[in-house]
């Protein structure tokens, strides 16, 4: 090769040097992103480790200060361990409890393909016809999947309820999570496929009720969203005044419009890392999928030991008592938690949490400018949503401000307000009361529209 290399001109030994240094700025610049990758990898897997730790130690407290043994303890672990319903997927629990199912794939506008699960009841209520009563979208929250809505099971679960009272239920999931996982042209393991905030899931209800409406051919459904689903339902419907004129009633069950502070340490800090510069909260959690080390430990440590490290966090994380729950399931409301979701939906409810203000993604001034024409974000036009319009929610979720919802949104439009004391930010799903002091009331709102 050299005595070859030794006989070429000048211009072409020129040539070879100039490739010969590119080839080798590239074979650095990638060893240098793949260790700025590992250093990002191993700051929130330590991350996620200590306070899954302290989220462990504060659990075990909470149990003994209830009077609860080390042995009593550790026997509900081991006993709830051998469940099988941790790896059971949605489709199946829909079977198992003796209801039918469709797999639906939804295309977005964007070119995400979402799974629509169908609940079909076999019998319903006497004197009701199955599916008679009008479709309805079910839209789960933050980190979350279409799971809650039938976790708790026949004659408890919110979807089971609705289609033995003769509604047609669809279960939505927003793109990313694990039953809606793919694009027409992007793949997953990129960050461009990741690329979105909450806005963007606003597009994910638009394709949903869409689907719903030229499946079944009807004019108007009724939506129903917790958590995020609800203020997915509030940006898509306050945004999109003709999409709103497809909607029979909208209920938000928690909707996470107005966040108040976290009131946890540890996202009080996150959210002051992304105040004082976004680029931190990025370099630790990534720009694609929000963390997905979660995925990993899923996989390391199997579903049944990772479901109670999940309930431990995110009691942890919010403050939860889970007192309406049912306590001998407790860890099977995470089996699917989290569920896969983007860093900047992560960011957005960061901005939230420290403007107070439900407003688009913020971008910073000049790109702000460049896409709404203005410096800031602006708000959701929330007096502008159309469609009547229903908000349920607990006395004791410390999470969000529900009193300055209710005065922003359509009063004219707005038909029903329900509180209730006891509950806190998930309870509304998970609580095993809500079949006789929620439920039967909402059947009978939705029966008016």
């Amino acid at each position: 090769i050299n005595a070859e290399y030794m006989g070429y001109s000048k211009s072409a030994k020129l040539l070879v040097a100039s490739r010969l240094k590119c080839s080798t700025k590239m074979a650095v610049a990638n060893v240098v992103a793949t260790a700025i990758r590992w250093v990002q990898f191993l700051a929130a897997f330590s991350f996620l480790v200590f306070i899954t730790l302290e989220a462990l130690c504060v659990d075990l407290m909470h149990r003994r200060r209830k009077g609860l043994t080390w042995g009593d303890m550790f026997r509900g672990v081991l006993s709830r361990l051998k469940e099988t319903d941790y790896l059971v997927p949605v489709p199946q629990v829909i079977r198992d409890e003796g209801y039918d199912v469709e797999i639906h794939e939804v295309q977005t506008k964007d070119g995400f393909l979402l799974g629509l699960h169908r609940v079909m009841a076999r019998t319903v209520k006497d004197g009701l016809t199955p599916r008679s009563r009008g479709s309805v979208v079910l839209q789960h929250g933050l980190f979350q999947t279409s799971m809650p809505y039938v976790l708790n099971g026949r004659n408890r679960a919110l979807a089971f309820i609705l289609a033995d009272e003769g509604f047609d239920v669809w279960l939505g999931n927003n793109r990313g999570n694990l039953y809606s996982r793919k694009h027409v042209s992007m793949d997953p393991a990129s960050d461009k496929f990741w690329d979105w905030c909450v806005d963007d899931l606003a597009l994910d209800v638009e394709a949903n009720v869409d689907y719903v409406r030229s499946h079944t051919k009807e004019q108007k459904i009724y939506f129903i969203g917790h958590s995020q689903g609800g203020a997915q339902g509030l940006m898509a419907f306050s945004a999109n005044v003709e999409l709103a004129g497809k909607i029979r009633l909208f209920v938000a069950m928690a909707p996470g419009a107005f966040v108040k502070e976290f009131g946890n340490k540890w996202l009080d800090r996150l959210a002051d890392m992304y105040d004082r510069n976004p680029n931190h909260f990025f370099a630790l959690f990534g720009r694609g999928c929000f963390m997905p080390q979660l995925e990993l430990v899923r996989e390391i440590v199997g579903m049944k030991i990772f479901s109670y490290m999940a309930y431990a966090m995110f009691n942890y994380l919010f403050h939860w008592s889970h007192e309406q729950w049912d306590l001998s399931r407790e860890p099977l409301y995470f089996k699917d938690t989290p569920g896969g979701t983007s860093a900047r939906t992560l960011a957005q409810w960061m901005q939230h949490s420290r403007s107070r203000r439900f407003a688009r993604y913020d971008h910073g001034s000049d790109l702000n400018r460049a896409k709404y024409l203005q410096q800031d974000a602006p708000d959701y036009p929330l007096h502008q949503i159309e469609c009547p319009t229903a908000v349920v929610y607990g006395g004791k979720d410390r999470l969000l401000d529900f009193q300055r919802l209710i005065s922003n949104v359509n009063k004219d439009r707005l038909v029903w307000v329900k509180e209730i004391p006891q509950h806190e930010h998930m309870d509304s799903l998970n609580g095993v009361c809500c079949s006789k002091i929620l439920y039967p009331e909402l059947i009978n709102v939705l029966s008016k529209h």
